[in-house]
């Protein structure tokens, strides 16, 4: 009797602790990422046309950079770092580390080769600092140190916020002070991070042959799904800027900073589902899986519903009145996002399965749809405006696969 009742009081504790750090986490996770759009109509009003969307162009590359930098590194740490002896784990997190290095290393000296401006061959070295910054982080969120590693994201955050103010006050309102002011901050707090996991994960035994090719087999897979989710969310912001323009991506720069809006909600309402969903499908219990995830994403539909009403009145008290149009774009990524969530609730299945090239296909099948819808487009020398439905026609296509995908997997459990 007195084991059940302490049985009872352990596990009741556990919850409290997994509610107290997701719900820590989604809070500082929101404003850390509402900030950067919040800060969006000052630039809009303190930078040239021009700036702002080759600013746009410098934040295209440094999340492809991120993706090719951290290789899948930071999948491996939140897989591995409960299940691994700790001299091991140390070992291969500081292996990845120098490969991190190396990778961003070699983009810097490509970039530099083809004659890039050099604000955009700092990218490479921006991005390297974000990873580790994110590495470090990620270590801080699985020790349930959670306040401390969103305060780290909120300092970078908010102290890039202060420098660029500081700078347009004082200095010129250009690109190169916003960019100074996005990099200082993140190279601080990268030495800060990497002196940090050097010392808590030392290891001095040297790596072997077969801990390396263990360690490259888990991360490299992860990196093509990664690369192909950004062909689907980051690959109209090259397409526009190649083929319209950076004053034109300025102007869809500002559309896409508000889908995001969608982007990020969905994103923490995912992960604040995530236990609930995922231990329906591992209890195999498809009908009220299905009603909940029916519920959330009608849920998740209305609140889309109200910023899109809300996104016109919002361009045309707080922004630049060269971006009001930015709202016709903003409307189609918004009505585009409910269908991507409803395809990530369903994916989920496979993830219990353990059919990751399930997924890797699926994703691969989206992102060539994208791609295609963007191909038509300059053929048939279309608007500006038409470039946010490749993202509906892919998503589309995302729910096909999604649908046929679960209802195969449930039928064959």
């Amino acid at each position: 009797m007195v084991g059940k009742i302490l049985l009872r009081h352990f596990k009741l504790k556990i919850n409290k602790a997994i509610l107290k750090h997701t719900g820590t986490y989604l809070f500082f996770d929101i404003i850390n990422k509402a900030i950067p759009f919040l800060f969006l109509p000052y630039l809009t009003h303190m930078l040239s046309v021009v700036d702002l969307g080759n600013l746009e162009l410098f934040n295209t590359y440094v999340g492809l950079l991120t993706l090719l930098i951290l290789f899948g590194l930071d999948g491996w740490c939140a897989s591995m770092y409960n299940g691994l002896e700790r001299n091991e784990f140390s070992r291969k997190l500081i292996l990845g580390i120098k490969i991190s290095a190396i990778i961003s290393l070699i983009a810097f000296f490509i970039l530099i080769l083809l004659n890039q401006s050099l604000w955009l061959a700092i990218a490479p070295i921006y991005a390297f600092s974000m990873c580790i910054i994110q590495i470090r982080t990620l270590t801080f969120r699985l020790q349930l140190k959670t306040v401390t590693a969103s305060i780290i994201l909120f300092l970078n955050i908010s102290l890039s916020v202060l420098l660029t103010i500081g700078a347009f006050t004082f200095n010129e309102k250009n690109l190169t002070n916003r960019l100074i002011a996005l990099l200082l901050p993140a190279l601080m707090l990268c030495l800060w991070s990497l002196r940090s996991l050097l010392k808590e994960f030392k290891s001095d035994a040297t790596i072997s042959k077969h801990e390396f090719s263990t360690f490259i087999r888990f991360t490299i897979p992860l990196l093509p799904n990664g690369l192909m989710n950004f062909v689907r969310f980051g690959a109209d912001r090259f397409y526009v800027a190649h083929f319209f323009g950076v004053s034109s991506l300025a102007l869809f720069g500002v559309s896409y900073q508000f889908a995001m809006i969608a982007n990020i909600f969905m994103l923490s309402l995912n992960q604040a589902i995530m236990p609930f969903t995922m231990r329906l499908l591992n209890e195999n219990k498809i009908r009220q899986f299905l009603k909940f995830t029916l519920s959330v994403v009608l849920f998740f539909t209305f609140v889309i519903v109200i910023l899109s009403i809300a996104t016109p009145y919002i361009l045309n008290v707080f922004f630049d009145s060269r971006y009001i149009s930015a709202q016709y774009m903003s409307r189609i990524y918004f009505f585009s996002y409910p269908l991507v969530f409803l395809s990530i609730l369903l994916m989920n299945i496979a993830f219990i399965r353990g059919r990751t090239k399930l997924i890797l296909l699926m994703t691969s099948i989206s992102s060539l749809t994208h791609l295609t819808f963007l191909w038509c487009i300059l053929n048939t020398n279309s608007a500006l405006f038409n470039v946010p439905y490749a993202l509906m026609i892919s998503s589309i296509v995302s729910v096909i696969l999604s649908i046929l995908t679960f209802s195969r997997l449930t039928r064959d459990a």
